[in-house]
């Protein structure tokens, strides 16, 4: 290279290449790795390794910056020239130790993805789509390699100008293809979830689908399993949905069985016109578009996993359609055992004794009988959840059928917003019938109930806010502190429920809450168990049939204000006292059974404090986004349970009235004190009663789930359209285009427009012209109107379309008369030779769409 070339601002430039190209390196990189930190964060052990290397990365970058200020710019005022930029050549063998760091990243990123890609849950075909995305960063190891042999080059070099400039290239090469790399998930994403999502994307794909619902329907409909209450014969309008089906089925002891086996009176009081139990996907996906026509008529729906939440119509409904997925079976651990998936049917017994052979478990529910789609949905609580955090977190893919009958997944890889929403958002989003969670590897467990005197219950208390308040609580503990009256014991009796997820007895932080001197010993359980067995244990203080509801608040960890509230409490049962057969389930009482003659379903109304320490919190956010948005700025937060069971359908309102009163003094005392939160157990509440759970999740997270919700709800599937697919297009998308087209020329091109007409237009048009063709377009958005919303907002009404239509037909005639009268004025309009190639236009595009107009109303 010439010497000539080398002047001052020659050497800034190559001094300011020096010093951008390390952090634009960095940030290409890091955006890869931020990526997998985004992705893969459930896995503990990719956390650590992407984290070591960002640090290697930065390390590799940030040194390179002062070694360039160092060595590649004048000292003491001098000037910029060719001594400055010979001295720059010392940087020449750290710009090759940095090419070899570099070298080594983007090995090392690529294959940090490829185990965790292939053992993700996915059939093989998207695996490998997804490893060909990652693989592609192989074009970055090639620029790098390239980009070090250069470097090398421009060490050796006597005018390494050359070299270096090749390398740089190279190097940019290498930017680029990290850059493509980093954002093909997100150009993924925003075709999944703005594209393909797009209204005229979602229409074109139903009307190129129209019809296929009804041919399969007619295959589902000798798989599926659908029984008809014998008391409410279906409607006239539920009647076709395969009536013989329906009606042949009255008085099914099917029907009758799965009413029967919900948790709670108040769900099995519900008579639900047409109880469905699907055996696979297949089958809830061919419902789905059965019932399409049903739901838009009014027809409401409800999801049964386990059926154990407490409230009438969390899993059922009156003179609806319940969909019972207590079929869907299986538990399949993966190939990796990281991972397990669970048939939204399945109770979580079976999944732990299923796992148990292996050494594993997953973090889901304290009750054996316990569904699994309510309490993943609702968030939940686990006796690991101090380590792991809610249930909810656990997930790592969720199988769903869409209102529309179609089926995907929803992970952090795959419509990732619909996995953050379903994460505590409840069944509103789509039917879930699998769910892939995470392992973890157990064996036993220590743990058990210790029973003690009322009185005691305030010491427990302020040992419970220690606990909660410590920043380095024991992750493997889990603690639930209670206290309830029994009418069948004449008082009230206090409960601590405490676990420890590792074989060590009576472990350090767990002896305050299991060694009071005043227990009653009878009724202690503690001892080594499973995670089985301890989920039998609460099992078996679960007795089915009663009238059970739940109530619930968080607030912050204060003693002072949970002995008001426990106070509050204990007040709050006197009045109540006289009710016969008063109590609460969740208590346990069939261990009372030795000490009192009381029957498995001698209920207890009962208070019970449950914290959610800093460590859980933490362990939450690790596990990516979830709906109800807590984090660990949050906390530590106490969960507050109220619990009332009884057996009277007359005593229904009073206690219910009491509870809500109980917990509005709850909200009272804790906001009055500035220890109240907003947040609320979605398995815990109980809608209406001021329980407004999505609101507690705060704002922007509920419009979150409202706006997925409205694009998601079954109960806004619109009805197979009667309006042929060509029609539909047509007249939906290219008619409006057509007409947009012409409102642009009345209004911007006038004279095109009378260039139309006759071929020596007045120009510039008059103002009367200018007026007319303005009147002209007005008229014409008033059809685009039509087009654009009225056929949209009614795409079943085939009155509508064709009154719609006619009226445009008529428009249509008049432009063509319109075409002709012109003509005739020129003396053309016989001349067919000497029309011009824009006449043929207008009769051509005008009349062809007034005979698909014509068609259409016709019937063709």
């Amino acid at each position: 290279m010439p010497l000539s070339f080398v002047d001052a601002s020659y050497s800034k430039k190559v001094v300011s290449i020096c010093l951008v190209g390390p952090p634009g390196t960095f940030f290409a990189k890091a955006a890869i790795l931020t990526l997998y930190l985004r992705i893969f964060a459930v896995k503990r052990v990719m956390r650590r390794l992407i984290y070591a290397g960002l640090v290697v990365l930065f390390l590799v970058c940030a040194t390179f910056i002062p070694l360039t200020v160092v060595l590649c710019t004048p000292r003491n005022g001098g000037a910029w020239d060719l001594v400055v930029l010979r001295k720059c050549k010392g940087t020449a063998i750290a710009s090759v130790i940095q090419g070899v760091f570099y070298l080594l990243l983007d090995i090392y990123i690529l294959v940090l993805s490829l185990p965790i890609i292939w053992n993700l849950n996915l059939k093989p075909k998207k695996k490998i789509g997804l490893a060909v995305v990652f693989m592609s960063a192989g074009f970055g190891i090639i620029a790098t390699a390239l980009g070090l042999y250069y470097r090398v080059q421009n060490f050796r070099a006597a005018d390494p100008t050359w070299d270096a400039a090749i390398a740089y290239i190279c190097v940019m090469i290498e930017k680029y293809v990290t850059v493509i790399v980093s954002c093909a998930p997100a150009v993924a994403s925003s075709r999944t979830n703005i594209i393909a999502k797009s209204t005229a994307f979602v229409s074109l794909q139903s009307y190129l689908r129209l019809g296929r619902s009804s041919a399969s329907s007619d295959k589902l409909s000798t798989k599926l399993k659908i029984y008809s209450s014998p008391k409410q014969p279906a409607s006239e309008s539920q009647s076709n949905l395969h009536a013989a089906d329906c009606n042949k089925l009255h008085g099914s002891p099917v029907y009758d069985e799965s009413i029967s086996t919900y948790l709670t009176a108040f769900e099995s009081d519900l008579k639900p016109t047409c109880i469905v139990q699907p055996s696979s996907r297949d089958d809830v996906a061919g419902f789905m578009n059965i019932i399409k026509p049903y739901i838009a008529g009014g027809i409401q729906i409800a999801i049964r996993a386990g059926g154990n939440q407490p409230f009438a119509g969390a899993a059922n409904i009156a003179g609806g359609i319940t969909i019972d997925l207590r079929s869907l079976l299986g538990v399949t651990l993966g190939s990796t055992r990281q991972s397990v998936s669970i048939g939204a049917g399945e109770s979580w017994g079976n999944v732990y004794e299923k796992l148990a052979p292996s050494g594993l478990a997953v973090a889901g529910g304290r009750s054996s009988q316990g569904g699994i789609g309510g309490l993943v949905l609702g968030g939940g609580l686990s006796y690991l959840s101090t380590t792991n955090g809610f249930v909810s977190d656990q997930v790592l893919n969720f199988e769903v059928v869409l209102a529309s009958g179609r089926v995907i997944n929803a992970s952090p890889l795959e419509n990732r917003d619909l996995w953050t929403a379903m994460k505590g958002g409840s069944n509103n989003f789509g039917i879930v019938t699998r769910f892939d969670m995470a392992t973890i590897r157990i064996g036993n467990m220590w743990g058990g109930d210790v029973y003690y005197p009322a009185e005691v219950f305030p010491q427990q208390i302020s040992l419970l806010c220690d606990y909660t308040n410590d920043k380095q609580a024991d992750p493997s503990a889990h603690l639930i502190v209670s206290v309830g009256y029994a009418a069948a014991m004449g008082g009230t009796l206090a409960k601590n429920s405490v676990y420890y997820a590792k074989p060590v007895v009576f472990p350090a932080v767990l002896r305050p809450f299991t060694t009071m001197q005043q227990q009653l010993e009878a009724l202690r359980t503690l001892r080594m168990d499973t995670l089985k067995g301890f989920a039998d244990e609460q099992t078996k203080g679960s007795p089915k049939g009663q009238r059970l509801i739940y109530r619930t608040a968080t607030i912050k960890a204060n003693v002072d204000l949970i002995q008001t509230i426990t106070k509050r409490f204990t007040a709050s049962i006197e009045p109540l006292k006289p009710i016969p057969g008063l109590g609460a389930h969740s208590f346990l009482v069939v261990f009372i059974l030795p000490y009192k003659s009381l029957t498995p379903s001698s209920p207890v109304y009962s208070i019970s404090f449950q914290p959610l320490p800093l460590t859980l919190l933490t362990a939450s956010s690790t596990h990516g986004p979830n709906s109800f948005g807590l984090s660990p700025n949050d906390g530590p937060l106490m969960l507050i349970l109220l619990t009332a069971s009884w057996t009277s359908r007359t005593d229904d309102d009073t206690i219910m009235r009491a509870q809500s009163e109980f917990v509005r003094q709850v909200d009272s005392l804790s906001n009055q004190q500035r220890m109240g939160v907003l947040y609320k157990l979605l398995t815990y509440a109980t809608p209406g009663f001021a329980q407004d759970v999505i609101a507690s999740y705060g704002t922007a997270n509920k419009r979150m789930l409202q706006a997925k919700k409205k694009r998601k709800n079954p109960q806004r599937t619109m009805p197979p359209s009667p309006i042929p697919p060509f029609y539909r297009i047509f007249f939906t998308i290219i008619d409006p285009i057509i007409t947009i087209l012409g409102i642009y020329a009345q209004l911007l091109t006038p004279l095109t427009v009378l260039t139309s007409y006759t071929p020596t237009p007045q120009n510039p048009p008059g103002t009367e012209t200018i007026l007319l063709l303005d009147t002209v377009a007005a008229f014409l958005a008033g059809l685009l109107f039509l087009q654009v919303y009225l056929l949209r907002a009614r795409p079943a009404d085939i009155t509508v379309w064709r009154a719609v239509q006619a009226s445009m037909l008529v428009v249509d005639i008049g432009m063509l008369a319109g075409f002709g009268r012109a003509l005739r004025g020129q003396g053309r309009l016989g001349d067919v030779g000497a029309w011009r190639g824009v006449e043929w236009g207008n009769y051509v595009i005008t009349g062809g769409v007034a005979v698909v107009r014509a068609g259409f109303l016709m019937g063709v």
